[in-house]
């Protein structure tokens, strides 16, 4: 078992209720958990935070109805001043950096072990930020780089609703199932497929999957 001192209230946001079950057993049985909070999509974390008034967000970053970082941007925008830790099961780049740029405090790959999850947590809770190894070295390079701004037409004006998209697009996902999955219209999905088209510069549907198969991955 964990050994750990300091106890937080805790809210885990995660679509998949195994990954929530599984984070809260480590959590209490470390003993870092005074309390936990379970929200299975993006808005009922927000909902729920209102009431439960967490130490720290444990958020994953693809969710249904609100992913991780539109939970991320909203929460700063009503000045909600509880760090956020984001758990992922990717960690490329792009994931990463939009991370970072919505404001979380902490990044951790959904492949850590119970000790850096706990670790993660005490830290982010505490007031510090958690970046470690590969993470911390895209951020690192990505922030000192010296290469010229992006362009218009690589990606960078796009939403983190309009990236979602984008991924489900290149996971062969039809506009329809993106709609089941998103909860959200097929209209809405298609206005997104839109905007998508005209950022990046591509016209139709394949050069949107092969802009994504070389750039999301």
């Amino acid at each position: 078992m964990i050994k750990s001192t300091p106890k937080f209230k805790i809210l885990i946001a995660d679509d998949h209720g195994l990954v929530r079950r599984g984070l809260s057993k480590i959590l209490l049985e470390s003993g870092v958990a005074s309390e936990i909070m379970e929200a299975e999509n993006g808005k009922e974390a927000i909902d729920l935070g209102k009431s439960f008034d967490p130490d720290i967000y444990v958020i994953d970053y693809d969710m249904p109805i609100y992913n991780g970082i539109y939970v991320c941007e909203r929460l700063k925008a009503t000045k909600e001043k509880t760090p956020i830790l984001m758990v992922s099961m990717y960690d490329s780049k792009m994931y990463i950096m939009e991370a970072v740029r919505a404001g979380v405090k902490g990044f951790i790959p959904k492949e850590s072990t119970a000790e850096e999850l706990v670790g993660a947590i005490v830290a982010v809770a505490s007031g510090e930020t958690w970046f470690k190894g590969a993470i911390a070295e895209v951020i690192v390079k990505e922030l000192t780089s010296d290469r010229p701004k992006r362009k218009s037409g690589d990606g960078s004006e796009l939403t983190s609703r309009e990236f979602e998209v984008l991924r489900l697009f290149a996971d062969g996902k039809s506009s329809q199932e993106i709609s089941e999955h998103l909860k959200i219209t097929r209209r809405t999905v298609q206005v997104h497929k839109a905007n998508i088209y005209k950022k990046l510069g591509v016209h139709n549907t394949a050069e949107l999957i092969r802009y994504a198969m070389n750039n999301l991955k």
